[in-house]
């Protein structure tokens, strides 16, 4: 029963993470794209369909400009604008960065990693490189060439096991649920263009946003996925929150405390066996506290 209540125990600290760091994603995603819109305020391309501008009476709004160059060619207020709905207008002004790129490479990339981190979808790898390789040794180079027939080793045999024996690459079916959330990012994206919400470059920048958002997020609650295999972090302590130290980092910390008050008590019992004249007895020898464990 208690490997049962540890695993369910796990699982939902596994839930848990995994709606912290998506909701992070989509924090700062809010954060930073509602920032940037208010403060850039650049013209979505249907500006001018939004606006409705009344072009008959132009010169009434006008600020400046040269008519007399350019004929018609006024520089105008907002006021030309004919469009009632003031929240409509004002979203016209908001087009950097592409809040629905933001948004969606954000939540369906950091679902491809999460993917990918629980199904053990990732690149085959080789921890170390090989110790021999074709060029002559340096030996073989002083001699003149004369002998660069090459030895292996027992060394190099098992080192080729252990490389060969390392899991290849993830089943096909396992790419799917990893390609789905990206193709929904990509039409969610596309859509912004085809129906002139917004210039490239915003869809770009929203795209490139969303993904370092997602990216971070999911790596600050869970493993690297090629190492830890996705899985979460451990849970911090309520005593070393904050920064202070996990679990693991407190634990070291005590059994650090532990030694250290051990080597003071082991010290004190030999200075004071040595002031006692139980150190000049035979068949009594002191320990130092540096030795003493």
């Amino acid at each position: 029963m208690a490997s049962k209540s540890l695993t369910w125990r796990r699982k939902i600290w596994e839930l848990h993470t995994a709606w912290l760091s998506l909701c992070l994603s989509f924090a700062l995603c809010f954060f930073f794209t509602q920032a940037m819109k208010n403060l850039f305020g650049k013209p979505r391309p249907d500006l001018l369909s939004r606006c409705d501008p009344d072009w008959e009476n132009q010169a009434d709004h006008a600020l400046g400009g040269y008519p007399q160059v350019l004929n018609g060619f006024y520089l105008v207020s907002a006021t030309i604008c004919r469009q009632t709905d003031q929240s409509k207008l004002d979203d016209g002004f908001s087009a950097f960065p592409s809040g629905h790129a933001t948004y969606s490479w954000a939540g369906m990339l950091y679902l491809t990693l999460f993917f990918a981190g629980k199904f053990g979808v990732t690149f085959p790898y080789s921890s170390s490189a090989s110790s021999n390789s074709a060029s002559p040794s340096a030996s073989n180079l002083r001699n003149g060439g004369a002998s660069q027939q090459t030895t292996t080793t027992p060394s190099d045999h098992t080192q080729t096991a252990g490389e060969s024996s390392k899991p290849a690459a993830p089943p096909l079916y396992l790419l799917l649920p990893l390609f789905i959330p990206l193709c929904v990012a990509v039409y969610i994206t596309s859509t912004r263009f085809s129906d002139f919400r917004h210039h490239p470059f915003d869809i770009i920048f929203g795209s490139l946003m969303g993904t370092a958002f997602s990216f971070l997020a999911y790596r600050l609650y869970h493993q690297p996925i090629r190492r830890g295999g996705g899985g979460s972090w451990g849970p911090r302590s309520s005593g070393r929150a904050f920064g202070f130290g996990s679990v693991a980092e407190r634990k070291r910390d005590d059994d650090v405390d532990d030694h250290r008050k051990g080597d003071v008590e082991l010290g004190d019992l030999s200075t004071d066996r040595q002031n006692n004249g139980y150190g000049n007895m035979p068949g009594v020898a002191t320990v130092p506290a540096a030795n003493a464990r």
